[in-house]
């Protein structure tokens, strides 16, 4: 085990030592963990790296023979929501969010032996505070860098995640480092459970790369758009930029970088959004390289890792939660020079690259990655503290 901060280590199901289930607590089977799951996320249809994951997650539990059902807030409802995916249904917005009563109503009474929170997230971390039932808690992502003025507000979000996790059974976290995060508390048994990688979509097509960078995800500022086109001025004219976009919150910022690369690069430039899967591993198999660019707010990014399963060449930026993917060329974040010498060196490199990141990506299954969160979900259920009974 490697130490993660005072009075916490990361949780390791194969560790000396590790708690076994206890069927009188969690109600299942030794060795088998909870059988009914609820999920509970916000803006489940919003797209982005934590509802593929809880996407993800929930296939699998549920194709194990395991009752998950997820309970998300309806501001991105879908008219195609499968039944195991309940909104909070309500005529006006804040009630459609969960803050409302009816949505920790709804965690309170679910028929379920463990809830799994997923998060920070204010609304959230507002909803299960005081909450009687058995959870365990998610953390994906730092809190954003935001201006002076929204400093309180940031602070206050802040706490309202760490009095969640303080109560949590367990928290698990995708990038190790966010332990060392002062809001993360150290006296919650840790655990690090990395995503995986459907092999099944993303895989190796034998299809010839195009001399193409490919940049895949939500075109917000952290995830760094704008240093990509600068450093595509700096590449040789007959490199095109092929950008698959997810435009959700920051739209004038999506607005405005579509134009900056219609400007700087003009046919160079292929804008596609809503892409779906199959399109996205089609893309992945025909790039010279993608571009993960990133300069803040990053936690594992699922990109990188879709793309490796797919063969395909990776520059990354520096970020400390980006460094598990060694197989990727590396440049230093927000620096547009430096990503174009990074992105040279990958189209340069490209086969020994290509076979790096496939051999990587053989490690991340989803099916392991749900193994170990049974394995987390058992040893949080036997950690519980038993009930204090009433005196006679």
């Amino acid at each position: 085990m490697s130490s993660a901060s005072a009075g916490t280590e990361l949780g390791d199901p194969a560790a000396p030592g590790a708690a076994a289930a206890d069927p009188a607590r969690d109600g299942s089977p030794a060795g088998e963990g909870p059988r009914r799951i609820l999920h509970v996320v916000p803006w489940f249809s919003a797209g982005g790296g934590v509802q593929r994951y809880v996407g993800e997650v929930l296939a699998h539990q549920r194709e194990a023979g395991l009752e998950a059902e997820l309970l998300t807030s309806s501001a991105y409802g879908a008219g195609d929501d499968p039944l195991h995916v309940r909104r909070i249904a309500a005529p006006f917005f804040l009630l459609r969010t969960p803050f409302s009563p009816a949505f920790r109503a709804s965690i309170e009474r679910a028929d379920a032996d463990l809830v799994h929170v997923h998060g920070p997230n204010p609304l959230v971390d507002w909803a299960v505070l005081g909450l009687e039932r058995p959870y365990v808690y998610s953390l994906y992502n730092p809190f954003p860098s935001t201006p002076r003025l929204a400093g309180p507000l940031v602070g206050f979000g802040k706490r309202l995640s760490r009095w969640a996790m303080e109560r949590a059974l367990g928290i698990a976290v995708l990038d190790p480092g966010l332990v060392s995060e002062p809001w993360v508390p150290g006296s919650r048994p840790i655990w690090h459970v990395p995503p995986g990688v459907d092999a099944r979509t993303f895989r190796p097509l034998g299809l010839p790369r195009r001399r193409e960078v490919l940049f895949v995800g939500h075109v917000r500022p952290e995830k760094g758009l704008h240093v990509l086109l600068q450093a595509m001025r700096r590449l040789p004219a007959d490199v095109r930029l092929r950008v698959l976009a997810t435009v959700k919150y920051a739209r004038d910022y999506a607005r405005d970088r579509l134009a900056q690369g219609r400007r700087l690069l003009g046919d160079r430039l292929e804008w596609v959004e809503g892409a779906g899967d199959a399109e996205l591993a089609l893309a992945f198999n025909e790039a010279a390289v993608v571009a993960v660019p990133s300069v803040g707010l990053e936690s594992w990014n699922l990109v990188m890792l879709e793309a490796a399963a797919c063969g395909a060449p990776v520059v990354r930026s520096d970020l400390p939660a980006l460094r598990w993917a060694d197989f990727a060329v590396t440049s230093r974040a927000g620096d547009g020079d430096d990503l174009a010498r990074a992105l040279g060196e990958a189209l340069e490199r490209g086969p020994a690259l290509s076979a790096a990141s496939l051999a990587a990506s053989e490690a991340y299954r989803w099916d392991r990655t749900c193994e170990r969160l049974r394995a987390f979900y058992r040893t949080a259920l036997a950690a519980r503290p038993e009930p204090v009974s009433a005196s006679p």
